[in-house]
């Protein structure tokens, strides 16, 4: 898995100071930028509101592009 999902409270330009993750998208919102953080120290993936996201949930587009870190499992004696 290359990608991991944050499950935390990010921040739009248009919708400031509230829990953005479970507000459905709106025609209204068509043609702005998003700026979600991903929780990968302050960084955020700049998202441009088109057609195809009406309807969806905004915290399905809050999606990391810093690759999973694997841990090797111990081997006990």
């Amino acid at each position: 898995m290359s990608r991991a999902i944050w499950k935390g409270v990010w921040k739009s330009n248009f919708m400031s100071n509230k829990n953005t993750r479970n507000i459905t998208i709106t025609p209204e919102d068509v043609n702005k930028n998003i700026n979600i953080e991903t929780g990968n120290s302050k960084k955020s993936v700049k998202i441009n509101v088109t057609i195809k996201h009406i309807g969806h949930k905004t915290g399905e587009f809050a999606v990391s592009k810093i690759p999973a870190v694997y841990k090797r499992k111990s081997k006990r004696k």
